[in-house]
């Protein structure tokens, strides 16, 4: 795998010159704000076990996982609740049910009613994206204490009839009489009611997960046996980290509604067992010549909810709170849905380490990085597009990014073995992330999401030795 990326890194696409073909960027400008003494640090951290869609927290909604997740980040960071002043919460499949999602949420964790509260929608990085928001209200004086992070329940998400049954049932509740309504149950057709379930493939390009995979490990020359060895990783690093207890000081035991009385403790998608020959005999999901990508290199939909405590560091000081680490900068980069969607990673960690501190920084300098598993082929393409020369020119350096070292590439596991509630990964990254640098004793490390449909964050989180 390392020498596939070290000796054909320049076999990945570039860009083109179209202009519909280039990346977007944009950059954190925290300088100044550092120069007056003014950081952002997170202060606790916790999230549900991340189950897979239609587990055990099939009976649970996005309020029922965030509302949980919410009183229990209070209750570790021993703080009053009152004072939390601020909740921005991504949430990639809001319920239709919950049109005040965040304000329910506020309600259900006993914060104070008049609590500020967000609700962002934004695919795969809306969870990172609400990190970044709560930043921005900290900094410029608009929260002192954000609640920040991303839920999904994907087994609640509404299954829709077609447009004609729904046109016909409301006429059926506004009828003034039998006769009315059953005149309006009749101009049903039975293809009215099959129920349309909820689209699995990104809205713009109408490619799925694996279909976008593909033809990334196709234009970029990632061979079938590469993505293997990055799921395998994936699997036994996280079912290392849960023999060592890595990931409980921040997973909760979840209570499953209604009845409260069962608990969900653990992450269920990790198969720590797995061998490189269990996965080389999966059948591809693709057709026709192309047939590098299987089920498991592709990560799988789950329900779970993760969030984080944000304020300024005088502020934790003021509270008597511990910085567990401070978020240095972050970029945001976007790329055509109908190029390469899961490449967007690439650029957004590139401008971050390029212009997001305010000074230049390699991938050397990264003691951890977190990078969204959405495909074993993803991770290969922006490992190459890093080591690039090609690349590098689309953002202005004269020199690669440089040879990721794949040791320090999601080291408790990724995305692969435990399963991506959208919203709710794009938290987990950065506080996997935290703990890693805490457990290394490391300085620095980038947390970067990604999206079906071109977009990823890249959060830089800087540790010093004072913080542990």
């Amino acid at each position: 795998m390392e020498e596939e990326i070290r000796q054909r890194a320049e076999s990945v696409r570039p860009e083109g010159d179209e202009p519909h073909a280039r990346h977007r960027a944009w950059v954190s400008r925290l300088a100044p704000a550092r120069e007056r003494g003014e950081e952002v640090v997170v202060v606790a951290a916790c999230r549900t076990p991340f189950l897979p869609m239609g587990g055990a927290f099939g009976t649970m909604d996005a309020l029922d996982l965030a509302s949980a997740a919410a009183a229990e980040l209070i209750s570790r960071a021993g703080l009053d609740p009152a004072l939390v002043d601020a909740l921005t919460l991504g949430c990639a499949h809001p319920p239709m049910d919950r049109p005040q999602l965040g304000r329910e949420v506020v309600a259900r964790a006993s914060l104070h009613p008049a609590t500020r509260n967000e609700v962002l929608v934004a695919g795969g990085v809306s969870g990172s994206r609400a990190l970044i928001t709560a930043a921005r209200w900290l900094l410029d004086g608009e929260a002192r204490v954000v609640m920040a992070g991303g839920v999904d329940a994907l087994t609640q998400r509404p299954i829709a009839f077609s447009r004609n049954a729904a046109r016909r049932l409301q006429e059926v509740v506004r009828a003034k009489n039998v006769a009315a309504r059953v005149s309006s149950l009749g101009k049903l057709r039975f293809k009215d009611l099959t129920p349309s379930t909820p689209a699995e493939e990104d809205a713009v390009s109408g490619r799925s997960a694996a279909e976008i995979a593909e033809a990334m490990a196709q234009e970029n020359d990632v061979s079938r046996r590469s993505q293997l060895e990055i799921t395998l990783a994936s699997h036994r690093r996280a079912a290392k980290a849960e023999a060592l207890g890595g990931r409980r000081s921040h997973r909760m035991p979840t209570f499953l509604a209604p009845r409260h009385e069962e608990v969900a403790e653990d992450d269920v998608g990790i198969r720590g067992e797995l061998t490189l020959q269990e996965l080389a005999a999966e059948d591809p999901v693709g057709e026709g010549r192309y047939q590098r990508v299987s089920a498991s290199s592709l990560s799988c939909a789950a329900d779970g909810a993760a969030l984080l405590l944000m304020m300024r560091a005088e502020t934790a000081r003021d509270l008597g709170l511990r910085p567990r680490a401070t978020l240095a900068g972050w970029a945001s980069a976007a790329v055509a849905a109908a190029a390469q969607p899961l490449q967007a990673p690439a650029h957004a960690l590139a401008h971050a380490l390029l212009r997001g501190v305010g000074e230049e920084m390699s991938l050397a300098q990264l003691d951890a990085l977190e990078l969204h598993e959405a495909a074993a082929a993803q991770v290969i393409s922006n490992a190459k597009a890093w080591a690039s020369q090609g690349f590098a020119a689309t953002w202005g350096r004269q020199q690669a990014l440089g040879l990721l070292d794949l040791e320090r590439l999601n080291a408790e596991g990724g995305s692969l073995a435990l399963g991506d509630p959208p919203a709710a990964t794009g938290a987990r990254l950065s506080m996997d992330l935290v703990a890693q640098l805490e457990r290394l004793g490391g300085s620095w490390g980038a947390a970067v999401s990604a999206d079906l449909g071109g977009h990823s964050d890249a959060l830089l989180w800087r540790r010093e030795a004072a913080s542990g």
